[in-house]
């Protein structure tokens, strides 16, 4: 099995997803896996967005991209049951008429309400984190977007396929 994907957040998880769509978060204190799970399609893309603290535990929220859907995910503990459970909600994606969007690179607005997408298909998608709607779908370049990096001041870097760098400014659907 070959991991694709790894991220840390808090210093305490380690989330990681490999070709055969099995997605696991190991607990870097202890070196458990707390979660496991075998998903439709492998993961393309996945972020970390935030911990905090509810009803006196941490819980811990990520977004992840498998084929063409987006989903958010909230890692929480269950005392009950006596252990980690990921709850998850599907993005609502933009009408396409057929058209299949793979996804390239993902990042978290500066402020935390936005979830920005790059696709192969050279395009950024705007979410809304928080209601998981989907706000704007920005043609950037040829080739695929290859990377994305959020900046102060409601800026957007964004690296195209085909050799351009675009920054892009605005908020929500401007």
């Amino acid at each position: 099995m070959t991991l694709d994907l790894f991220l840390i957040i808090d210093e305490r998880f380690l989330c990681g997803c490999g070709e055969d769509a099995l997605l696991y978060i190991w607990d870097l204190t202890t070196g458990e896996v707390v979660f496991g799970q075998r998903l439709a399609t492998s993961v393309t893309v996945l972020q970390w967005v935030e911990h905090r603290l509810e009803n006196r535990r941490m819980t811990y929220e990520l977004v992840l991209g498998t084929g063409s859907n987006l989903s958010k995910g909230v890692l929480s503990y269950d005392p009950v049951r006596v252990q980690w459970n990921l709850k998850q909600q599907t993005f609502t994606m933009p009408p396409g008429g057929g058209i299949i969007r793979c996804f390239s690179c993902i990042d978290v607005s500066y402020d935390g309400i936005f979830i920005f997408v790059g696709t192969t298909g050279g395009e950024v998608l705007t979410f809304r984190r928080d209601t998981c709607v989907f706000r704007a779908c920005i043609p950037v370049c040829t080739n695929g977007v290859k990377g994305i990096v959020t900046l102060p001041g409601d800026r957007l870097l964004c690296g195209g396929g085909d050799g351009s760098v675009l920054v892009l400014e605005g908020s929500d659907m401007s």
